[in-house]
Formats: structure tokens, sequence, C-alpha cells
């Protein structure tokens, strides 16, 4: 029986629109227009959500410390909400369906996970190289623990020859020595 194809279905659109809090970006050049001075008391009389303007290369002036990451992040977990994905908390709590059924730390680590993973591809593709991802990461779980070990712990390793494969005891010495050596934490 002759039946037609099912014609596939639009493609979708979506248009996002991003604004920033002043404080996001560098107003210095429009506090300068203006005739302000650079105080927080000049920032806070602009008004709210102010377009930022190019510098004279095209660049926007970020303000540094990750603002670039924060708003990667923030727009990957903006759309993965909107299309249910993930669950976010609404403002001043947690959603009333959230509260009704509570998320599992197994889910909500599979969540962070992916939206990390998506945030970090994300942020390399807009800034055309691969970072270090600490700031994806921060901007994502809210926080770092990053620990050190003393380099005299694989010291045995870096003594071998150049592609020579450590021999198994070797290896778990060095691990086994990385767990229990005295360790430089720093929480970011």
């Amino acid at each position: 029986a002759g039946s037609e194809p099912v014609p596939p279905p639009p493609p979708l659109a979506l248009e996002v629109t991003l604004a920033a809090d002043n404080g996001f970006y560098s107003h210095i050049a429009e506090l300068r227009a203006r005739g302000l001075p650079l105080t927080a008391e000049s920032l806070a009389s602009l008004p709210p959500l102010l377009r930022p303007a190019a510098g004279d290369n095209g660049d926007v002036a970020k303000t540094g410390l990750g603002s670039s990451a924060t708003l990667v992040t923030s727009l990957v977990a903006a759309l993965l909400h909107t299309l249910g994905a993930i669950s976010l908390p609404e403002p001043g709590g947690p959603p009333a369906a959230a509260a009704a059924q509570p998320k599992s730390q197994e889910r909500e680590e599979r969540e962070l996970a992916m939206l990390h993973a998506l945030a970090q591809v994300c942020h390399c593709a807009a800034q055309g190289k691969v970072g270090s991802g600490f700031d994806v990461c921060a901007a994502t779980f809210g926080s770092h623990r990053y620990c050190r070990f003393s380099p005299a712990t694989i010291q045995p390793l870096l003594g071998l020859a150049e592609g020579a494969a450590p021999p198994p005891a070797l290896l778990l010495g060095a691990i086994g020595s990385a767990g229990r050596a005295p360790a430089l934490e720093h929480e970011a």
C-alpha cells in the first residue's frame, strides 16, 4: 500500500538574547564618556544591563577572572534546563517539583557532569582553544579542590629512560606514595 513518506519536522529555531549585569563587563569607556569617576557608585548609576561597547580592536572588555566561562556555563545550564535535560533550582529556593521529588545525589552528579562536559566544549569553541578548564569547572561546581603532591613522589618514574615502561612495582609504589604523601591542598 503506497503510503507517502512522512516529511521531516521543520528545523527548530532558538533565539537567545544575553544580557549581563554591568559588573560583568568593563564599562570604563562608558564611564569616561559620561565624565564619571571610575568608582562603584558611578558604575551603579549606569542603566542596568547596559550593552558593552567594543574597543578600537572590536573586542568587548570583560572583567576576566573566568567571566566568559561563567557566561557560557550559565547559558548551557539554562538551555539544558529549558530542554528538560537537567533541573535547576528556582530563584529563592528549590522548585516545587524538586521539593516534591528530591533529586538523588547520583542524579545531581550526573546532571552536573553533563553540564560541565557540554560547557567545557562550548567554552573551548568560543575561546578558539583548549584551556585548563578550571574556570568552567568552578562555574559548574562552585569550587575546586586541588591537591599537589611532592615531586619527590614520582622522582623514580621521572628517572626512567624516555619511552621506557615503568615496572609495575615502581608505578604502584608511586601511586601509593602519592596517596600518603603530605599534599598541598588549595580550595579555589
